[in-house]
């Protein structure tokens, strides 16, 4: 069964495919007609240079706000891992796996429910990938 983008018209949630362009021959254009007729969202952007999150120093813990990406999005690898950021890009906060839970599920789910509220009273920093994070932080005096 395939589902078109008009077919739930009342629904409150968006699908955004992101791909990342790593040589010339990709063609956005193309990208863009194929995934369109599927999602909201079709994004093909350049390769960027990653920061390497995980070598980070710990953010001091004053600078630390609650990561706004844990209540507005998540991310779905190719092999189907949840992820609530792509600054995780080795998926150490991975949530469960699309292959075993509905989306709806893990949205859901205890150990993100767990992860929102550590972050929201100002414990980001028990997560190892959080506390090197350097987005959502605010600037020190």
């Amino acid at each position: 069964m395939m589902i078109r983008q008009n077919e739930f018209v009342e629904h409150k949630t968006s699908v955004r495919v992101s791909g990342v362009k790593v040589n010339i021959e990709q063609d956005k254009n193309a990208f863009n007609k194929f995934w369109n007729d599927f999602v909201d969202y079709a994004v093909l952007v350049d390769l960027e240079q990653r920061w390497d999150t995980y070598n980070n120093k710990k953010q001091s813990i004053n600078s630390l706000l609650p990561c706004g990406y844990l209540w507005k999005q998540m991310y779905i690898w190719w092999d189907g891992t949840v992820n609530p950021c792509d600054v995780d890009y080795k998926s150490k906060l991975s949530i469960g796996n699309i292959y075993n839970s509905s989306i709806k599920d893990l949205w859901n789910s205890e150990k993100y429910r767990k992860m929102r509220e550590k972050h929201k009273i100002g414990n980001r920093s028990e997560y190892s990938v959080c506390s090197k994070c350097n987005v959502w932080t605010k600037k020190t005096i």
